[in-house]
């Protein structure tokens, strides 16, 4: 499947958006995601970190459309079920875990380390009351993005 340019995709969502404007389709949903992804090193930890900026239907709960998410996948040791999820001892050491949730609770965002299959990642997500303040999240997540707390960046998977 070829690449499409991001400037090709991006008109695509306008325009697709304009259409909806025009043409408005109760049962369609509208949505919208943006976001990057990071691998960093954290020591000899590769973790996995995506920023992403969220708009959403209504029904979420009080939490709105607009919202941003960061979460975080330090590599685990092998795939087990959840219930036996377990913590990066090397990153655990080093107090990491807490200091990567204070450091995001700084920022407005709220979550915590979930289980999974490859060991616990970070669920964290902020609302935002208008379209203003998730614009100006971008810098925020940028700025955030650069943080010391993800490590140095990853030359080798």
């Amino acid at each position: 499947m070829p690449v499409i340019p991001a400037t090709r995709r991006l008109r695509a969502i306008e325009a697709l958006a304009r259409l909806f404007r025009r043409r408005p389709r109760p049962s369609w949903a509208h949505r919208a995601n943006f976001g990057t992804t990071l691998v960093r090193s954290i020591g000899r930890t590769k973790v996995t970190v995506s920023f992403a900026l969220h708009v959403v239907p209504p029904g979420g709960g009080s939490e709105g459309v607009f919202r941003s998410s960061v979460t975080v996948w330090p590599k685990g040791r092998r795939r087990k079920p959840s219930q036996y999820a377990t913590w990066n001892l090397e990153l655990l050491r080093l107090g990491w875990y807490r200091k990567s949730r204070r450091r995001l609770r700084a920022f407005g965002y709220r979550g915590k380390w979930r289980p999974s299959p490859w060991g616990y990642f970070g669920d964290f997500w902020k609302a935002h009351p208008s379209e203003a303040s998730l614009l100006a999240e971008v810098d925020r997540l940028e700025l955030l993005s650069r943080d010391e707390l993800w490590g140095r960046r990853r030359t080798s998977a």
